[in-house]
């Protein structure tokens, strides 16, 4: 690139027009008088949260190298998910648990050939699943929402043959249902292990929403929505609060939002407001809708979503519950800020301070460092060539371009 590519005029013309067009996109979440004033009635507070009930904070998050190895025309890709759990006293904080989870690990070999990469997606997900693909499809409640959504009933196996599989050098297509896929897998062994405490407050959190990217779609689907939604089974029949959490809201005009709170809450024109909660209405269940989600399938199908803030220097997080739970245990205001000021005790770590600590936890464990993914990377080498592959025939993808 020119170094002086910035100073064009056609380039800053161009420039100009983005961010014009930026700025009329974000005009269309502005409020109307209606809207703001139910906006304004529905934003919740609680107090900050130095003493809490006794609770029990899962956390989990995945990771991987994608890919981590290419050889011919086939790649290596490695998956990471870690899970933590937590407990509390009003003495010493949270304190972790060992409920004998493993770090849960995949290599996944996949090559082009359209027979075998089907074999090798359907064994992947079934490792990093637990569970066979087919199982997972029938005890998860996926079919029903996409029937809703869809209107097309679909079967077990029409649902198992139409899941999408890419091609092994898709790798961004491929990452994302790894990840996501390891993510949820762990989710699950932790939702088996966890034992049940009577009176404890159990959550288990992951880093993602609970969004169902193909639900809408009557011919395919992907595995990991269905593990999503099983996961949401499970967690009802075990008690457990299950929730995604994201940093980001995927919402326009948040300044719209956060100036509703700040008038609720009296405080001054440039202070931020923290400690407070908005559940994001829906047109079938509240009757109104925001204009920022015009488009957007927030909430997700089958599910709720709030938007919180634990403290000022962290910005609004999204959180998505399943629509059957909160129906039964979270719907009414004290319930809802009872979960949250669980959350936010639950945020006091120095180390993450204002964000749960046992998600933080589960991130930093699953994150490969460089030096991790170099060593994997030469002992998958070593351990092939062994088995009587070349050396030479195997490329590290991120070096070759």
């Amino acid at each position: 690139m020119r170094f002086d590519l910035h100073l064009r005029n056609a380039v800053r013309s161009r420039l100009a027009e983005v961010a014009g067009e930026m700025k009329e996109w974000e005009g269309f979440a502005k409020l109307g008088d209606d809207v703001a004033h139910r906006l304004r009635e529905s934003v919740r507070f609680f107090e900050h949260t130095k003493a809490a009930a006794p609770l029990q904070c899962a956390g989990v998050d995945g990771s991987g190298d994608f890919p981590a190895l290419a050889y011919a025309d086939s790649f290596v890709y490695l998956t990471v998910a870690q899970g933590s759990v937590y407990t509390n006293d009003n003495v010493h904080g949270l304190k972790e648990v060992d409920i004998g989870v493993p770090t849960l690990f995949d290599a996944f070999w996949i090559p082009e050939s359209e027979t075998r990469r089907s074999e090798a997606w359907d064994a992947a997900f079934a490792r990093l699943g637990g569970m066979s693909v087919r199982d997972v499809v029938i005890t998860s409640d996926y079919r029903e929402l996409k029937y809703k959504f869809s209107g097309r009933r679909t079967s077990v196996d029409e649902l198992v043959e139409q899941l999408i599989r890419p091609n092994a050098s898709d790798s961004s297509n491929v990452a994302i249902q790894l990840r996501t896929t390891g993510e949820l897998g762990i989710a699950l062994r932790l939702l088996e292990r966890i034992p049940p405490q009577q009176g404890r407050f159990r959550t288990l959190i992951f880093d993602s929403t609970l969004t169902l990217p193909l639900v809408t779609r009557r011919d395919v689907s992907l595995f990991y929505e269905h593990l999503k939604r099983l996961c949401c089974v499970e967690a009802r029949r075990r008690g457990v609060v299950l929730l995604g959490l994201s940093k980001s809201h995927g919402l326009p005009g948040m300044e719209f939002i956060e100036d509703a709170a700040r008038e609720v809450a009296g405080t001054g024109k440039n202070e931020t407001p923290e400690h407070w909660y908005l559940k994001i209405p829906s047109k079938d269940m509240d009757g109104w809708t925001l204009p920022a989600t015009e488009g957007r399938r927030i909430p997700p199908a089958g599910a709720v979503t709030y938007l919180v803030r634990f403290h000022r220097n962290v910005p609004v997080l999204r959180v998505d519950l399943d629509a059957n739970y909160w129906g039964e245990h979270l719907r009414e205001d004290d319930q809802a800020r009872g979960l949250f000021q669980s959350l936010d005790y639950c945020s006091h770590d120095q180390r993450s301070y204002g964000y749960p600590y046992p998600v933080k936890a589960g991130h930093d464990r699953a994150s490969l460092t460089e030096a991790e993914r170099v060593a994997l990377r030469k002992q998958l080498v070593d351990e092939a060539v062994r088995a009587g592959l070349k050396r030479s025939l195997f490329r590290e993808v991120s070096l070759a371009t």
